[in-house]
C-alpha cells in the first residue's frame, strides 16, 4: 500500500513538474485551443504545489547535511526531516488530485498529447524519487539506520528534485552557490 501511494504520488509530482518545464523552455502562450502555461504558472493549484516541492527539496537538502560525515548529526532530526518529505510528498498528490478532480473533460483531452510526449521523461524522474522514498522509509524503520545510506538516497532526491524545477522556478538555496 505504501509503495503503490509513493509511486502514485511521485508520479503526480512529476506530471506537474514535467508541465512546468515544458512551459519553462517555451515562454509563449500555446496556440489557440491548448493550455495557457502561464495561466496555469499562476494558478492556486501550482503555486501550492511548487511551495511543497521546494519544501521537500529543503527537508532533502537537511537530511542530505546532516548524514554527510556517514554519521547523524541528529537521528531525531533526519527521521523529522524525512517525515516532511513524505508530509510534502502527501500534500503534492492531495492537491494533484483536487486540481484533476476539477478539469473538464476538453482540458483534459487537449493535455494529453502534450503528457504523452512528456511521459518518458516523467517516468524516470517518478522511478527515481520512489526508488530513493522508499530506500528512505527501510533505512528509518531500523533502530539504527546507516548514515551513509540515508546520506546517499538524499543526495540523489536532492539532485532529482532539483533537476524537476523548470530553471526559472529554481529555489535559492543558503550555502549554495548559483550556477
Amino acid at each position: 500500500m505504501k509503495k503503490q501511494f509513493l509511486s502514485i504520488s511521485t508520479s503526480l509530482v512529476v506530471i506537474l513538474f514535467a508541465v512546468g518545464i515544458v512551459a519553462a523552455q517555451n515562454d509563449k502562450k500555446m496556440t489557440k485551443g491548448e493550455m495557457d502555461m502561464e495561466a496555469m504558472h499562476k494558478s492556486p493549484h501550482h503555486v501550492l504545489m511548487m511551495a511543497h516541492h521546494h519544501s521537500a527539496m529543503a527537508f532533502a537538502t537537511v537530511l542530505r547535511d546532516t548524514t554527510k560525515d556517514g554519521k547523524f548529526a541528529d537521528l531525531e532530526v533526519a527521521r523529522n526531516s524525512f517525515a516532511e518529505i513524505k508530509h510534502c510528498m502527501d500534500q503534492m498528490d492531495m492537491i494533484h488530485r483536487m486540481h484533476k478532480s476539477g478539469m473538464s473533460k476538453e482540458m483534459m483531452a487537449k493535455m494529453k498529447p502534450m503528457m504523452a510526449e512528456m511521459k518518458p521523461k516523467m517516468d524516470a524522474e517518478k522511478a527515481a524519487v520512489s526508488e530513493h522514498i522508499v530506500a528512505l522509509e527501510r533505512a528509518f524503520q531500523m533502530d539504527a539506520p546507516d548514515a551513509t545510506d540515508v546520506n546517499k538516497h538524499a543526495s540523489e532526491l536532492v539532485m532529482t528534485f532539483e533537476k524537476m524545477m523548470p530553471p526559472a522556478k529554481k529555489m535559492d538555496m543558503p550555502g549554495k552557490k548559483p550556477m
